[in-house]
């Protein structure tokens, strides 16, 4: 689970498991499993750098690419 902060300032704990994708255009959107979509302070780098983090502190980091490939985005 990571730490974030929303744009009114308030911090939440994410469980990146339920977490779909990002989107990233002027503000970072994190779009859950459950289709809720929240807004987040942090770039999509740095959120994608802190989900690989966490993942590879719990042992289940195995598959994890925070680049994408070149010729291409995965």
């Amino acid at each position: 689970m990571i730490w974030l902060t929303r744009f009114d300032g308030s911090r939440l704990l994410l469980n990146e498991d339920h977490l779909l994708f990002l989107e990233s255009n002027h503000d970072t959107v994190l779009v859950m499993d459950n289709g809720e979509r929240i807004r987040v302070h942090e770039p999509a780098e740095e959120v994608a750098r802190r989900c690989a983090a966490w993942r590879l502190r719990t042992g289940d980091g195995g598959l994890l690419q925070l680049e994408p490939e070149e010729g291409g985005e995965t």
